[in-house]
């Protein structure tokens, strides 16, 4: 299920609009980090993959979360 894209060259991210408030953070901060990568330049680095991108991505988006959830800096609705 893809519930949220990244669309680097008009700078938008989309949300699945059906996505319940819940997971919308969760969702959100992975497709921020690619926005991160692409950003600086690490898209056009050759030593990452399109998989790398997406493991590092996910990994660092988890603990994200986790840390913003925990110091109470994101509200978890429902």
């Amino acid at each position: 299920n893809c519930y949220g894209s990244t669309h680097h060259t008009p700078q938008i991210i989309y949300l699945d609009p059906e996505l319940p408030q819940q997971k919308k953070d969760p969702v959100f901060i992975p497709e921020l980090l690619h926005v991160a990568w692409d950003g600086s330049g690490l898209v056009s680095n050759k030593k990452f993959e399109r998989s790398d991108e997406e493991i590092i991505v996910d990994a660092l988006a988890n603990m994200m979360y986790h840390i913003l959830k925990d110091n109470d800096l994101i509200q978890i609705n429902g």
